[in-house]
């Protein structure tokens, strides 16, 4: 199975912010990945509105091969048609340097967003100030 998905819901991973203004908690993005015996690890970086770039894991060289275009396909499902997937197949993916693993990170809030925790994020300075 996939190795920290249980995890996928803490305050670590980051919300995705789509073009459409919709935004999707990370528990779908997991649930993406629950369709695929073949990852062992994942990591899923938003770089803005419509870019999405996925690293992989694979679980066998077996499922390595259909596995870049199958998470393609299905990601671009999930967030729309005009969004653009990167895959990347890895042969690992480093832990941070500190803290906890992230498996979803996104580089796009907008201005307009606050997290749960009562801090608003600025959009693109990465700054933050209390709400």
């Amino acid at each position: 199975g996939l190795r920290g998905l249980e995890s996928l819901d803490g305050r670590a991973d980051d919300m995705v912010f789509l073009a459409s203004g919709r935004t999707l908690p990370p528990r779908f993005v997991a649930s993406t990945f629950k369709r695929f015996s073949g990852v062992r690890q994942y990591l899923f970086v938003q770089h803005g509105l419509r870019e999405f770039e996925v690293k992989i894991v694979p679980a066998d060289a077996s499922a390595a091969e259909a596995l870049p275009a199958g998470v393609r396909e299905e990601f671009r499902g999930l967030l729309g048609d005009d969004a653009q997937v990167r895959v990347t197949l890895c042969g690992e993916i480093p832990p941070p340097a500190r803290g906890k693993f992230r498996y979803v990170v996104s580089h796009a809030k907008p201005s307009w967003w606050t997290d749960p925790a009562g801090v608003r994020r600025e959009g693109g300075s990465g700054a933050s100030r209390l709400a």
